[in-house]
C-alpha cells in the first residue's frame, strides 16, 4: 500500500487449514488488479480477510450492507472497487481455517443463496438501477419452503437474471446450477440465454460464449497465484 498509493486494498494468497492446523489447500487469488475487478463481477478474487484496506476506502464506501447477511463481504467488496482498486500479493500470508463446524461449513446454504442475490443486485446498481436487495433476499424463505437446494437456488436465479437481462450471470449462475447437480436445467438456461443475448444483440456475445463454454477463468484468461 506505501508503494502504490493508488491501491484502495491488498489482499494475499492464504493457506487452508483444518481444526488440527493441518494445510489442506491453497485459496484461490488473483494478484493481477484488472483480474481482480473482473472475477469479482462473480465470486471473490480473494479470501476477504486476507485484505487491508485503507481507512479513506471505508469512508467512501461506507459500512457493510445490513441485508446482504451472509454474502456481506461479496457486496461490499463489489461496491468499493467500482471506486478503488484492490491487488493480491501471490505468497500465502494468511492461514484460514475451514472444518466441519465452522460458520463457513454451517451456513453455506445461506451463503450461496446470499451471493446469488447479492450478484444480480450489483448488475441492476451497474446499469445504474436500484439494486432491490431486500427483495431479492426475501425470496430465502420461498426457497427454503420449498426444499431448494444450493443448485436449485442458482438455477432459480439464473432464470431471474435471463428474466432481466442479466445474460453473463445467467450463464454463469446456469454453469454453477449444472456443476452442482442440475446439468439439464442449467443446459437449458445457458441455452436460452445465448439465444436471447444473440437476439437481443447485447454487447460481448463472443465473451458471452467462452463464459458458456470455458468457465469464468479460462473465458477470461484469469491467472490465479499458483
Amino acid at each position: 500500500l506505501r508503494r502504490v498509493p493508488d491501491l484502495g486494498g491488498v489482499g494475499c494468497a492464504a493457506a487452508t487449514i483444518d481444526a488440527d492446523d493441518r494445510v489442506t489447500g491453497r485459496s484461490f487469488t488473483l494478484p493481477d488488479t484488472c483480474e481482480f475487478h473482473t472475477f469479482l463481477r462473480y465470486d471473490m478474487p480473494c479470501i476477504f480477510p486476507t485484505l487491508t484496506i485503507r481507512r479513506t476506502v471505508f469512508d467512501s464506501v461506507g459500512d457493510f450492507h445490513p441485508d446482504s447477511h451472509w454474502a456481506h463481504d461479496l457486496h461490499w467488496l463489489g461496491r468499493a472497487a467500482e471506486r478503488h482498486a484492490f491487488a493480491c500479493h501471490p505468497e500465502v500470508l494468511f492461514h484460514y481455517r475451514r472444518h466441519a463446524s465452522s460458520t463457513t461449513s454451517l451456513k453455506l446454504w445461506e451463503q450461496r443463496a446470499d451471493a446469488s442475490a447479492v450478484r444480480l443486485a450489483a448488475e441492476r446498481r451497474r446499469a445504474g438501477h436500484a439494486e432491490g436487495l431486500e427483495g431479492l433476499l426475501s425470496q430465502k424463505a420461498e426457497w427454503q419452503k420449498a426444499g431448494l437446494s444450493v443448485s436449485g437456488v442458482l438455477a432459480q436465479i439464473a432464470r431471474q437474471a435471463l428474466h432481466e437481462g442479466w445474460y453473463f450471470q445467467a450463464v454463469w449462475h446456469a454453469r454453477k446450477a449444472g456443476l452442482e447437480g442440475r446439468p439439464l436445467s442449467g443446459l437449458r438456461i445457458v441455452l436460452a440465454a445465448l439465444q436471447a443475448a444473440r437476439r437481443d444483440r447485447a454487447p460481448g456475445f463472443r465473451q458471452l460464449l467462452r463464459l458458456a463454454g470455458l468457465g469464468t477463468v479460462r473465458a477470461y484468461r484469469l491467472h490465479p497465484a499458483a
